[in-house]
């Protein structure tokens, strides 16, 4: 079953299989790297609280030099392509 390759939430569907998210009117919503892995965090951990550490590891390689902001960058975009009001 290929919806059982991936997590739905709030008529969003997150392909696990693929890294591709598809909107409630099944559209393909382009994600960066670390977009889709923050989401894929947050959906996996849903209602646990996550350190930006957590995150951190979720979302970038122990190679990439990632800077203290970098997880507010990315829950930001995130937020934009997602929300109806992100702001």
């Amino acid at each position: 079953d290929e919806k059982s390759a991936g997590l739905s939430f709030n008529g969003w569907y997150l392909d696990t299989m693929r890294c591709q998210l598809h909107n409630p009117l099944q559209q393909h919503v382009e994600l960066t790297q670390g977009e889709y892995g923050l989401l894929l965090a947050l959906a996996q951990n849903a209602r646990r609280v996550l350190s930006r550490e957590q995150l951190l590891a979720f979302t970038h390689s122990d190679s990439v030099e990632v800077f203290d902001r970098t997880i507010d960058v990315l829950i930001m975009r995130l937020r934009r392509k997602i929300e109806l009001n992100p702001h």
